[in-house]
């Protein structure tokens, strides 16, 4: 892209031309998994610099990795993009001042506290305050998550702040988005907002809601059908017969459903098969 001051390499730039093409896609995103080292960070500023007028755009990543992502945009864009970095004590509660940026940086610990502030309140001496998050109210044009196996728990609540913003693009990018259990991918999947993955559907009625709500414990919030009644598209597809059966029979075809999805919306390369590319001395 003009005015990125650095030359791509080439799996790179083929990695730019996915990431483009699944914008323009029905998926809105998806997961770059590179291995690490590969630049998933450098791949990821040259989509911002591509057209710089989508914004403003929200990366959020681990505490350590912040001033590295800011270094490397103000290194590699020759200060073209506007960046504010959301941490520290002196974060602005002002919407419109944070639209006139292209790119917001903040961490998952930052954003779970604005969460958790304006969902469920703290206390003072006058009792409990509830605080709006500026991040929750603002219409993203995309979302980063670096690192994205940081919500790997769906219940945690940083999944679930990370979950509730506002935005059209969502991006993961991991070197290791499957860490223990496949169960870990949805929460990916889910916070790629992926049909018909994300959502719990009910097998009596046409109810189907991204939120899991049953306030007494027994009957959907939506429909009046007991729990027993709903299931994950995903659960009941992917997860449930490996889980069973391993790798044979339904297990074998759950595996294959897993595949056929990730093939359409993730992106992972190694440095072996692109050693060429890396031109690394051998080891």
């Amino acid at each position: 892209p003009a005015g990125l001051s650095i030359k791509l390499l080439p799996f790179q730039l083929e990695g730019l031309h996915w990431l483009l093409s699944q914008e323009s896609s029905k998926y809105n995103g998806g997961v770059l998994a590179d291995e690490m080292g590969m630049g998933k960070t450098i791949q990821t500023i040259a989509l911002l610099m591509n057209d710089p007028t989508k914004r403003p755009s929200l990366v959020v990543a681990p505490t350590v990795a912040l001033m590295q992502w800011k270094n490397e945009i103000d290194q590699h864009t020759n200060g073209k993009l506007k960046v504010y970095i959301f941490h520290g004590g002196n974060k602005t509660n002002n919407v419109a001042k944070l639209a006139d940026y292209d790119v917001i940086l903040t961490t998952y610990a930052v954003l779970e506290s604005v969460f958790r502030k304006q969902t469920y309140g703290f206390k003072r001496k006058t009792g409990m305050i509830k605080e709006k998050s500026v991040l929750h109210n603002m219409d993203f044009y995309r979302v980063i998550l670096d690192e994205a196996h940081n919500i790997k728990d769906r219940q945690s609540n940083t999944a679930r702040a990370v979950n509730m913003i506002k935005t059209q693009k969502r991006w993961c990018l991991s070197g290791t988005p499957l860490q223990n259990r496949i169960g870990e991918m949805y929460s990916l999947i889910r916070f790629l907002n992926i049909e018909p993955f994300s959502k719990y559907f009910c097998t009596k009625c046409d109810c189907a809601s991204k939120e899991w709500k049953f306030t007494d414990r027994m009957h959907c919030d939506h429909c009046n059908h007991v729990v027993m009644q709903h299931t994950n598209f995903f659960n009941h597809f992917m997860l449930k017969n490996i889980q069973k059966y391993g790798v044979e029979g339904p297990g074998l075809e759950s595996f294959n459903n897993i595949q056929i999805l990730l093939k359409n919306i993730m992106l992972r390369r190694t440095k072996v098969e692109r050693a060429d590319d890396l031109g690394l001395p051998p080891r």
